[in-house]
């Protein structure tokens, strides 16, 4: 199984955030963090593909309604706050 993320609105800002967003995660190997499989980046389609992953997004797991999410999901905010600051160092060099 695999997941497909694609863009709802393609503008030419919105185009450059998901590029940017491939390279990262094609670049981020961890075996806390979901794998790339692959994507398509063409006029008709454009789409990240990822591993699937079975309890659902960090965005569910982190809308707990106050209460304190599962260390895994912890943990997961403290990847996704690292690759955002790494993407950050990464929009300068693209």
């Amino acid at each position: 199984p695999a997941a497909i993320k694609t863009m709802k609105e393609v503008t030419e800002a919105s185009a450059l955030a998901f590029r940017r967003e491939i390279l990262l995660t094609a670049s981020l190997r961890a075996p806390n963090v979901v794998h790339f499989v692959g994507a398509c980046w063409g006029k008709e389609l454009t789409c990240l593909i990822l591993e699937w992953m079975p309890h659902g997004s960090l965005q569910t797991m982190l809308d707990l309604d106050g209460e304190q999410p599962p260390p895994a999901a912890a943990e997961a905010l403290w990847l996704t706050r690292c690759s955002l600051a790494v993407a950050g160092q990464t929009r300068r060099s693209l």
